[in-house]
C-alpha cells in the first residue's frame, strides 16, 4: 500500500512573500509540510497556481 505524500516545495517571487507566507500557513494547517519555501523571482504564476489547486 502506498502511503500519501503531504509534502510539498513552495516557490516563490520577492513581491509575492507575503501570499506565500500565508499560503505555508494554510498548508501546515491541513498537515502538509512545506520544504523550505523558496524565492526564485519567477513571478506569480506558481503561486496563483497552487492557490486555484486548493481551492
Amino acid at each position: 500500500m502506498n502511503a500519501r505524500q503531504n509534502e510539498v516545495c513552495l516557490l516563490y517571487s520577492e513581491s509575492d512573500k507575503a501570499i506565500a507566507s500565508l499560503l505555508e500557513d494554510a498548508l501546515n494547517y491541513y498537515s502538509i509540510n512545506v520544504w523550505q519555501a523558496q524565492n526564485i523571482s519567477i513571478g506569480s504564476k506558481i503561486i496563483n497556481q497552487t492557490t486555484e489547486m486548493l481551492d
